[in-house]
């Protein structure tokens, strides 16, 4: 499936946390957003295109060895995504 149809509730998302969203990587359709702190510690969050069932998967990590991953239904998604906010923020705190 496409991004298409879940591209307004990451802009949205994006917008409020003031993250800029990647959407294309080695050629690839992505998106993406790095979380910085002042010192320079990052993590990403990356979300995956809409399944077969709606669903929807949302990933971060902090480029190391720490990792968490949910698989919501699209109309959770805005809630996944301000959790991974949360998550990457104490990562890089």
């Amino acid at each position: 499936m496409s991004y298409e149809w879940i591209d307004q509730i990451i802009s949205a998302w994006a917008t409020d946390f003031r993250l800029t969203v990647y959407r294309e990587y080695k050629d690839v359709e992505v998106r993406s957003a790095d979380v910085v702190s002042s010192s320079g510690a990052k993590c990403q969050i990356w979300i995956d295109p809409p399944d077969a069932d709606d669903k929807v998967g949302v990933h971060v990590w902090n480029y190391m060895e720490k990792r968490a991953d949910s698989y919501v239904p699209v109309s959770q998604l805005r809630d996944a995504l301000k959790s991974a906010y949360a998550t990457a923020l104490a990562w890089v705190s």
